[in-house]
């Protein structure tokens, strides 16, 4: 992912390379903490280390979101339904006493009770102060595309869902090994049961089929703006 990602920021910042990456995470608990770090930041900074010129190595803040939790919070002074403000944050007392983390209310319940994000910030090597690294969180929960009042969770956790259920729809099912659902699922399973292929689960371990091409093969003469047309599809959420 990376390797398209940088270089198409670098075309479109003049050549620069990014200084500082904020690299947010969500589904992980705190046991897997140290994987993020030790496999997945570490792998991104190997890749970085083979295509940025001069060893630029951009500084890393990495951040947790968790929503699966039990925390709830009921200010004296709240909105029409007991539940905190948005921007409501908690520091303290409920929090982790070694971790840096906070509880964020971002968002304004529809109904029922709000739940408050829990954000751990694992690794910070910027040092951003806090109170702006908070804010700014904060702040860019009003800017999700889908919505026109803050959102509980990040923007950039919320797009990437949105960009994995996307990419659902461009996989190469003809050559995935999954059972298929219709009325000749049953003939499919016993073919592959007289053939000594297992029915069950598919195998997790195997790796996933490729994706299909996002716009498919340029022609051998490409018409007038196919190519940009591909590239502007490759590179925008336009599914938003």
């Amino acid at each position: 992912m990376f390797g398209e990602l940088i270089p198409r920021w670098r075309t479109n910042h003049q050549g620069l390379v990014p200084k500082h990456l904020i690299y947010f995470r969500d589904g992980v608990g705190e046991g897997q903490f140290a994987y993020v770090l030790d496999q997945e930041v570490e792998e991104i900074k190997k890749y970085l280390a083979t295509i940025l010129p001069g060893g630029q190595m951009p500084k890393f803040t990495v951040i947790v979101a968790t929503k699966r939790h039990h925390i709830r919070f009921f200010p004296q002074r709240g909105d029409k339904n007991g539940n905190p403000l948005p921007g409501t944050l908690v520091e303290r007392e409920v929090t982790h006493p070694f971790m840096f983390d906070f509880y964020l209310n971002s968002h304004v319940a529809i109904q029922g009770t709000a739940r408050p994000v829990h954000y751990h910030v694992i690794l910070d090597e910027m040092n951003m102060p806090v109170n702006d690294l908070q804010k700014m969180i904060y702040q860019q929960c009003y800017s999700y595309a889908r919505s026109t009042t803050p959102v509980s969770l990040h923007p950039a956790v919320y797009y990437a869902h949105l960009a994995s259920n996307r990419a659902r729809a461009h996989e190469n099912v003809n050559s995935s090994d999954g059972f298929r659902i219709g009325p000749k699922g049953h003939e499919i399973a016993a073919e592959k049961q007289a053939h000594g292929a297992s029915t069950g689960l598919p195998n997790r371990t195997v790796e996933a089929p490729p994706l299909i091409r996002l716009g498919g093969a340029l022609s051998q003469t490409p018409l007038d703006g196919e190519q940009r047309q591909r590239d502007f599809f490759r590179g925008t959420m336009w599914y938003i």
